[in-house]
């Protein structure tokens, strides 16, 4: 592989239905690409709505962030986008 692209592999969802696991969103975002990993953002054991999800490029990535932006799950249009925060330390 060249590494010449520098976008973010990962991307950011938020709006999700609340009773989704990160293996419905996986087993979602594997249309797009091939996902090496999800992960729904949780507080206190329920769901907070939102998730990132993990692919092997930024090309898969992006095109997620097109095929899935604003689609309906369970009568939530959900909001996809690259997620810049995806590299680096996190503070917090």
């Amino acid at each position: 592989g060249s590494s010449g692209s520098s976008g973010a592999c990962q991307i950011f969802v938020r709006n999700l239905p609340f009773d989704f696991t990160w293996k419905m969103l996986k087993d979602k975002f594997n249309e797009c690409g091939h996902v090496l990993y999800a992960d729904i953002k949780m507080e206190n054991g329920k769901s907070k709505g939102c998730g990132v999800v993990k692919f092997e490029s930024p090309e898969v990535a992006e095109r997620a962030c097109r095929m899935m932006n604003g689609m309906k799950l369970s009568g939530r249009e959900i909001d996809v986008r690259i997620d810049r925060n995806a590299s680096g330390p996190s503070s917090g």
